[in-house]
């Protein structure tokens, strides 16, 4: 097969497991496999795929940089309003994928009293006290921290604001990478098992996705300051979310895709107050 062919392909299943597009065509299930486009879907080539999911989070983040512009061309005054529609089409955009994973992460972790039963409450489709509350307080947090970042228009270029809004998904995405390479599997069996698969030659090529728009920022803004703070933010990062997820790790044996799910979200959230440190307050 054509490499160029079966790296498109590889992105494209990216594409529509972390988003709403339907751009595969699956049409055989058979064993444990999956034919679509002349292509053999197994959790290897899942594992390979991981490679792009910074790239898909840069689409969603471009998407929402075109929302902004268009909204605050529509309401120039009504930050609030602004926030509120760029949170909801990130939410519409990924299906509410991983608010989910959140949800059941925060419900496992702190209704569970061991590894076992953690594991059994975070399977359980319906959401708990624990994740309805830590899920209200992330969206406002999230709101809250988008609205000071949309303040920037008051004394900054408007394409900064956008740019930020590019990188978030994209480190989102990006930041639960190592951590698959790193711990195991915490289940016997599940929809995330493929995870297990993911080495570091997909985090290289990953990071290829996160570096570049990096230094296209910088060039664009002609500012090494800024590219030096980018650097830092993303090595600051990929710290918290190692850390983040060995918590995790120690509390039910590993991660699941529920919990790769709540470092995406989380992850965004550290972005987000990154951002509103070194160029809000």
């Amino acid at each position: 097969m054509n490499p160029i062919i079966s790296e498109i392909k590889k992105f494209l299943y990216a594409l529509q497991f972390l988003t709403i597009f339907k751009v595969l065509n699956i049409s055989e299930r058979s064993e444990g496999i999956i034919k679509f486009m002349n292509v053999e879907w197994n959790e290897k080539f899942a594992a390979k795929s991981a490679a792009y999911f910074p790239l898909v989070g840069i689409l969603i983040g471009c998407i929402l940089a075109v929302a902004y512009f268009a909204i605050s061309f529509i309401f120039p005054k009504s930050i609030g309003l602004t926030a509120i529609i760029l949170i909801i089409i990130e939410i519409v955009l990924v299906r509410g994928l991983h608010l989910d994973g959140f949800i059941d992460t925060v419900d496992g972790l702190f209704g569970g009293m061991n590894k076992d039963e953690r594991l059994r409450i975070m399977k359980d489709t319906h959401p708990g006290s624990f994740g309805i509350v830590a899920v209200v307080l992330l969206l406002l947090l999230k709101f809250t921290l988008i609205s000071e970042i949309l303040n920037l228009n008051l004394n900054s270029d408007k394409f900064f604001v956008a740019a930020i809004l590019v990188l978030m998904p994209a480190l989102g995405r990006y930041a639960m990478l190592i951590p698959m390479a790193v711990f195991p599997y915490a289940r016997s069996n599940g929809t995330g098992g493929w995870t297990k698969f993911v080495k570091f030659g997909e985090i290289l090529t990953a990071s290829l996705f996160v570096v570049l728009p990096v230094i296209l920022i910088s060039y664009v803004f002609l500012n090494l300051n800024i590219m030096v703070l980018l650097i830092t933010l993303i090595i600051a990062l990929l710290i918290f979310s190692l850390m983040l997820s060995k918590y995790i790790a120690s509390k039910i044996g590993g991660m699941t895709g529920d919990t790769y799910g709540a470092i995406t979200e989380i992850s965004e959230i550290f972005v987000l107050f990154a951002f509103v440190k070194f160029f809000v307050l």
